[in-house]
């Protein structure tokens, strides 16, 4: 379920329509307002189904995300696509790679790969290696509306959510 983000989701659109698309993205903005859900809604526009979409999250347990994680998804990416014209890579919580994690992915960032879309999502973008940050364009992420909450959850929900929906689907 897609609450707000109407801007965005637009934004990225007009660039895939006019083929215009970075190779790399960062969403950043607070947590659980959405961010996640833009990246997942825009993959299966581009796709209609998601057999070429990687996911990248922490660890579980170290609650990072590992350079053995980098090193899977490189390699993942040498390979071609599966059934889409692209593949998209969503690294969620991007600023738990750790320095290592954050160096060995710098590659892939500056040499990018002509079928491969990546988004990295963050709370933290100044977590993350300026390197990085610069070859991403930057998608920023605020607050939803109450209004726009209110259309999908009871009004005192849409109030305590303080304009996250995923903290309204949360409660």
């Amino acid at each position: 379920m897609l609450i707000g983000h109407q801007k965005q989701l637009q934004f990225l659109k007009k660039s895939a329509e006019s083929n215009r698309l970075a190779h790399a993205y960062l969403f950043s903005g607070p947590e659980k307002v959405g961010k996640k859900a833009v990246a997942l809604e825009f993959a299966s526009q581009l796709h209609c189904s998601f057999p070429d979409l990687i996911l990248v999250e922490p660890d579980p347990e170290s609650e990072e995300i590992k350079i053995d994680q980098i090193r899977d998804l490189i390699w993942k990416l040498s390979l071609k696509p599966y059934s889409a014209p692209l593949k998209v890579v969503i690294i969620d919580q991007a600023h738990t790679m750790n320095q290592e994690s954050q160096s060995c992915f710098l590659k892939t960032l500056e040499e990018p790969k002509k079928d491969t879309l990546l988004i990295l999502i963050t709370e933290f973008p100044s977590a993350l290696l300026p390197t990085i940050f610069s070859r991403c364009q930057q998608i920023k992420f605020y607050p939803v509306s109450q209004k726009e909450i209110e259309s999908n959850f009871s009004k005192e929900i849409a109030e305590i959510s303080l304009g996250r929906p995923g903290w309204a689907v949360d409660f």
